[in-house]
C-alpha cells in the first residue's frame, strides 16, 4: 500500500475513533457513582458492536478521503462530514457544561439553538469555499494527530467487555409480604416536573387535562405547594424520608449518600427511616413503581413489590444485541439525545417504550387490593417528550421544550388509566389518593418566556370524598409522609384534617 494511502487510512481510523468519542466515554469511562442511574451497564455484545461501528466508520472516512484527494466536491463532502466528530466532542463537553446539552435549549429555546446552528453553518460554508484545500489539509492533519488514541480505546473496549459488571447492578430482593389488609389504603403519585402554573393556573388553551380536573373537584387542592428541591436526585429522598435533604452524592449502583438540612452528617439513603418502613412497621404491605432512582436496589428492604426504569440515555437506547447496536451506534452519531434528523432520536424512542411499560406496571400496582401504600413516580411530563397529543400516539419528534404540553396530556392520560384500573376493582372510591410533583418545569423560561414558578401541584382525595376544598397556605410537600402515616393510622379522616396538617407544618420554606 502506498505511504500516502497508509496515512489516509490512519487519518480515517482516527477520525472514526474521534466520532465515537461520546460512545467511548459512556461505555469505557463510567464510574461506580455513574452506575447509580444505570439499569444495566453496556452488554458484552454492545462492546463488540462499538468495534464493528469503528471499522465501518473508518472505511467510510477512508473512501471520503480517497474521493477528496482527486475532487473539489470530495473535499467539501469530507469537511461537511467533520460535523460528526464535532458533535461527538460537543457531547463529551456537555458532561462539563450544561449549555452544550439541554441547558442552551432551556435558555433560548429550540428555535434559538437551530438559528445559531444555521448561522455557524453559513459562516463555516463561506470560510470553506474560500480556502477549501487548506481547510481539508488541516482537518486531515488534526485527524492524524489523535491517531494514538485508537489502540487505547480498542484495548479498553476489549478489557471492559471481558470484565462486565452486569450482575452488580441487578435489583435486590424485596421484603416478604405481611398480608395485613382491611384498613385505609393510600395511592401516592408523583408526576415528574409537573408545573402548577402551566398545568393549572395558566394552562394553554390547546391543552386538555380532564382527569386532573375531575380529581381536583373531589380533592383538597393546594395552590401554594413547593417541592423540597429543583432536582429529582434530591427531591425524592426528601419526599420519601419526610426530611429536607440539602446535598446528595451517588457512591455506587445501590448507594446514594444524603445530608439533611441542619446536619453535616452524610448518611446512606437506603438505611434511613422512610415512609415505606413507617408503613411496614404498622403491618402493611408497600409497593413502588418509578423511574430515574434505582429504587429496587436502594429501598428494596422496605418494599413488598418494586419496579423501576432508568432515565433513557443514548448508551442504553441502542439495544443490547450486536445486531441491534451496530446500526444504532452509527445512527446516534448524527443526533443528540433529544434531536434527530431521522425523526425521534433513539433516546426518545426508548423513552416511549419505557413510559408505556411504566404505565402498565403502575396500573397493576394501583389496582392490587393487598397493597396499603402504592407509590408511583411517573416520568411524564418530564422530557424526553415522545407523546403526540394531536395523534394520541408516541410519534412526537424534535420537541424538547414545547413537547411539554404533549407530555402534560400524557400525564393526564396515565392518571385516567390508573383510575380506570382501580375502578374496575372497585378501589378508587375507597382509596386515599395524593398527587404532586418532585419539582416544577425547569425550562419554563424557554417555554413561554415567564420566570420559573417553583410551585407544584398538590391534591389529596380522601376515600369516599364527593367534593373538594381549596387550600392557599404556603407549605412544602416534604410533609407528605406525615400525611400518609396519619391517613393509615386513621388520624386523618376529613378535608379539615388535611388542611390542619398543612397549617401545623408552618413551613413557608420553598426548597432549593
Amino acid at each position: 500500500m502506498p505511504l500516502s494511502n497508509s496515512k489516509h487510512l490512519l487519518a480515517a481510523g482516527s477520525l472514526a475513533n474521534l466520532s465515537l468519542l461520546r460512545v467511548w466515554n459512556e461505555a469505557l469511562t463510567y464510574t461506580r457513582p455513574d452506575t447509580y442511574i444505570m439499569k444495566l451497564p453496556p452488554s458484552t455484545a454492545q462492546y463488540g458492536a462499538i468495534l464493528a461501528a469503528l471499522a465501518l466508520l473508518s472505511a467510510a472516512f477512508w473512501l471520503l478521503i480517497a474521493w477528496a484527494e482527486h475532487s473539489r466536491s470530495g473535499k467539501l463532502a469530507f469537511l461537511v462530514s467533520m460535523i460528526i466528530p464535532a458533535n461527538a466532542v460537543r457531547e463529551l463537553g456537555s458532561t462539563y457544561s450544561p449549555y452544550l446539552r439541554g441547558g442552551l435549549i432551556r435558555a433560548i429555546g429550540t428555535t434559538g439553538v437551530l438559528s445559531i446552528t444555521a448561522l455557524i453553518g453559513i459562516v463555516g460554508a463561506v470560510v470553506l469555499l474560500k480556502g477549501l484545500s487548506t481547510a481539508y489539509r488541516i482537518a486531515l492533519a488534526c485527524g492524524a494527530i489523535v491517531a494514538p488514541l485508537i489502540p487505547v480505546t480498542v484495548f479498553q473496549d476489549i478489557w471492559t467487555a471481558t470484565h462486565n459488571h452486569e450482575a452488580a447492578l441487578r435489583d435486590k430482593p424485596t421484603a416478604p409480604k405481611l398480608g395485613h389488609t382491611g384498613g385505609r389504603r393510600v395511592l401516592w403519585m408523583i408526576f415528574d416536573e409537573m408545573d402548577q402554573r402551566i398545568a393549572f393556573e395558566k394552562q394553554p388553551a390547546a391543552v386538555n387535562l380532564p382527569e386532573f380536573q375531575k380529581l381536583r373537584e373531589t380533592a383538597v387542592y393546594a395552590t401554594a405547594a413547593y417541592s423540597p428541591s429543583s432536582s429529582t436526585l434530591s427531591s425524592l429522598p426528601s419526599l420519601l424520608t419526610g426530611r429536607m435533604v440539602k446535598t446528595v452524592r451517588a457512591v455506587a449502583s445501590d448507594d446514594l449518600r444524603i445530608t439533611y438540612v441542619n446536619s453535616d452528617k452524610e448518611v446512606r439513603w437506603g438505611d434511613e427511616p422512610n415512609v415505606f418502613s413507617q408503613v411496614r412497621a404498622m403491618g402493611y404491605d408497600t409497593a413502588l413503581v418509578g423511574w430515574y432512582h434505582p429504587y429496587c436496589r436502594v429501598l428494596n428492604r422496605d418494599l413488598t413489590s418494586c419496579w423501576w426504569t432508568a432515565i433513557p440515555l443514548q448508551f442504553d437506547s441502542v439495544g443490547r444485541t450486536f445486531g441491534d447496536s451496530v446500526p444504532k451506534y452509527l445512527r446516534s452519531l448524527f443526533e443528540t439525545s433529544l434531536l434527530s434528523p431521522f425523526g425521534q432520536s433513539l433516546s426518545v424512542e426508548e423513552a416511549a417504550r419505557r413510559i408505556q411499560e411504566l404505565t402498565a406496571q403502575a396500573r397493576q400496582a394501583a389496582a392490587d387490593p393487598s397493597l396499603s401504600l402504592v407509590f408511583l413516580h411517573i416520568q411524564p411530563p418530564h422530557a424526553p417528550h415522545a407523546y403526540s397529543r394531536e395523534k394520541h400516539d408516541f410519534s412526537l419528534a424534535n420537541s424538547p421544550v414545547q413537547g411539554y404540553l404533549d407530555s402534560l396530556e400524557l400525564a393526564d392520560s396515565i392518571l385516567g388509566q390508573i383510575r380506570a384500573a382501580m375502578e374496575q376493582k372497585s378501589l378508587w372510591d375507597s382509596t386515599d389518593v395524593v398527587v404532586s410533583a418532585d419539582h416544577s418545569y425547569r425550562s419554563s423560561q424557554a417555554f413561554d418566556g415567564h420566570e420559573r414558578d417553583r410551585r407544584v401541584p398538590f391534591m389529596v382525595k380522601l376515600a369516599g370524598s364527593r367534593d373538594g376544598a381549596l387550600c392557599v397556605k404556603t407549605f412544602n410537600t416534604v410533609i407528605t409522609p406525615e400525611l400518609v402515616g396519619g391517613i393509615l393510622r386513621n388520624e386523618i379522616r376529613t378535608k379539615n384534617d388535611v388542611t390542619a396538617l398543612i397549617d401545623r407544618s408552618g413551613s413557608s420554606f420553598h426548597g432549593f
